[in-house]
């Protein structure tokens, strides 16, 4: 089993906020393949891209608003960890 990084644990934590915790590790997971990665070893650089693809994701379950929030959030993982989330 993998265990997620800081990054993809942060990203985890984010949607697990709208998702819930499983299809949040879940839905990281999938993005993270998308994209040429897994969860282990995400960097910080990939942030967007892996952003733009959960959004799509993140659309169907909680609708596009929530989508558009949570992948700016993401995002913004880039510039340093997030507070207060």
């Amino acid at each position: 089993m993998i265990m997620s990084n800081k990054v993809a644990q942060e990203v985890e934590k984010l949607l697990s906020t709208a998702l819930g915790d499983f299809i949040a590790r879940a839905a990281v997971a999938k993005g993270c393949k998308q994209i040429g990665s897994d969860a282990d070893t995400i960097a910080p650089t990939q942030l967007g891209a892996l952003a733009e693809k959960l959004e799509l994701s993140v659309k169907a379950l909680a609708g596009p608003a929530v989508a558009g929030q949570l992948a700016a959030k993401i995002k913004g993982i880039q510039a340093g960890p997030t507070s207060g989330v």
